[in-house]
This record gives C-alpha cells, structure tokens and sequence, in this order.
C-alpha cells in the first residue's frame, strides 16, 4: 500500500454566476489528498496519513476519500479548522491564498499517529504541510525513521509565499529530497529549491545518493525521468481539452505511482532496478492521467474507467 502524508484542504474555485458576477464552490484539494484520490480512483492500493478537521469540511474530504477507496487508518481527525485555499486561475500556473492559521493539517504530529505497519510499501509526502512546524518537523521525523523500511518518495510542490523563514523551508525540502527514493517536482519547484541548477544537473546529483527515480514536469512541455546510469525518459504531454491545471502535477505522480505499484517495480527490493522501458510506460500512463485531470474543473482526478475510455490501451503497458 501507498501511504500518502500530508495537507487535504478545502480549495474554493472562481465560478461565474447565472444572475451575473463571480464567486467561489468549495471542492476537496490540497497536494496530498488529490494525489491519494487519484491513487484510489485509478484502482491502487493507498492510504491517507494526516490531520483532518471534525468540521463539515473535514466531513467533505473523508466522504472523497471513502468513495475513492482510501485507507483511512493513519489518518487523524482533530478540533481544529479545515485549511481553505482560494484559487485564482490565469494563463499560467494556479494562484492560492491560504488560510491555514491553527488548522488541523499543522496540528498533527506523529505523537497521536499510529505506526506505519507491514502492508505499507511506500511513504510519500509533500506540499504545504512541510512549511511550517509542528508538522513540517513531524513529516521530516517520520521521512527519516522509515529510510530502509520501505520506498520514500516527495512531491515538494513549493509554496515559498508561505513560509515565514523562506531559507529555513528551503533547506528543509532539499534534506527531504536527499532522503528520498522517488523525487518529483516542477521546473518552478526546482527554482526555488536550487537556484540556477538545472534538471539534469538536481536529478544527477539526487541520483548519486539516495534517489533511484528522478521525475521532472514541465507543464505543457511534457515530463522527464531521470534514472541512475545517465538512462533519460522523456514522454511529451498529451493534447488536451484544458479547463484549468489545478491539480494537473499531482495527477502526474500519483498515475507514476499507480502504474509502478501495478506493475510490481514499487518494492524496496526492486525500485533500484527500474528499466526504461518500465519507466516510459508509467510515465505515459501518468500523461494520460495528468491530461484528463486538465480538463476537469478542479482537482478532479480521472477513474481509471475514464482512462481507458480516452483510449488507453492497458494491454500494451505492463
């Protein structure tokens, strides 16, 4: 099983309204939740870890997790607020604004968590819950204590606007990075991250410690894996009916993850032996995905019957 640590938010879409002018819906978000979402949508075996709000929204993100088939075990509900994230959509990538003050995502620590247990292969985290303590440093502690238990994959996916100490956080995902088995993140993560270095030269470096997998997206300039032995996959994204992006990265590495777990490459035993071909597969699957979530309002990851609706032939992928 793939456990997913981090943020689920309650993220509020602009709308236009019938009598004229605008306003906001509110849908289930944050980096986290939407990409376990996706994993249970698409038909993997995935769990949820984190703090969730006893509100109504709380109540919102646990039905979608239900409905998905995620494993709800590791997750902690707690008095506190939902986060909310107003989204403002443009050309490029996705506005937020947060507000996340005392929110139940920032109040959860491993000291209420259960212990991850055998059936958990892989550990993933990422996005706005490594931020700002408590939690940054109960994410960190946990990512540290379970190297060499099983594979530990980040999406960093930066929110530098919302860090008080912008070095602090900084440094932070780079140590989180350097632990890490799987990596992904943008071309605009890897700006913040390390300035002036380009993808090839991070993933290289990643590569040469921990890291076995080295994903890079490029928006509509497509994705990249970076594999040991200087092996370079590059798959280009494919066309899409676009609505919005919101949540179009988080597609993309929770098809990667779903396709590996499928096709039986997610294992600590044999991450580290991922050929390229392998490799090119999850990663054209992981495009397909990535493309019907684009065209969804949202985060609204695809089903899997979707996926094969677009025309993906599963027969010729494993």
């Amino acid at each position: 099983m793939i456990v997913v640590c981090g943020d689920a938010l309650i993220d509020f879409l602009p709308v236009a309204l019938p009598q004229g002018g605008s306003g906001y819906i509110p849908v289930c978000g944050g980096s986290c939740c939407n990409i376990a979402t996706a994993i249970g949508r698409l038909g993997g075996k995935v769990g949820f870890m984190g703090g969730l709000s006893e509100d109504f929204f709380g109540a919102m993100l646990v039905q979608q997790f239900n409905e998905a088939g995620i494993d709800l075990r590791y997750a902690t509900r707690l008095p506190f607020d939902t986060t909310l994230a107003f989204v403002r959509l443009g050309d490029d990538e996705p506005e937020y604004a947060f507000y996340d003050s005392g929110s139940a995502a920032r109040h959860w620590t491993l000291k209420g968590a259960p212990s991850l247990g055998t059936e958990v292969d892989v550990l993933h985290i990422g996005s706005v819950t490594l931020i700002h303590p408590p939690v940054s440093s109960a994410c960190e502690s946990l990512f540290e204590n379970e190297q060499g238990k099983r594979v530990l994959s980040i999406d960093p996916n930066c929110r530098p606007g919302l860090a008080q100490d912008p070095e602090a956080y900084r440094q932070r995902l780079n140590r989180l990075c350097g632990m890490a088995d799987i990596v992904k993140l943008s071309v605009t993560d890897l700006g913040f991250m390390q300035p002036g270095v380009g993808p090839h030269s991070a993933a290289e470096s990643w590569l040469s410690n921990r890291a076995k997998i080295v994903l890079v997206s490029r928006g509509a300039g497509g994705a990249t894996v970076y594999l040991a032995g200087g092996r370079v996959v590059e798959v280009p994204a494919r066309p899409a009916r676009v609505v919005d992006t919101v949540g179009a990265g988080d597609a993309l590495i929770a098809g990667f993850l779903t396709h590996l777990q499928q096709s039986g490459d997610l294992h600590r035993d044999s991450i580290g032996a991922l050929t390229g071909d392998r490799a090119r597969k999850a990663l054209e699957f992981a495009a397909h995905v990535a493309s019907l979530a684009c065209e969804h309002r949202g985060s609204d990851p695809p089903w899997r019957r979707e996926i094969i609706v677009a025309g993906y032939d599963e027969s010729s992928q494993m």
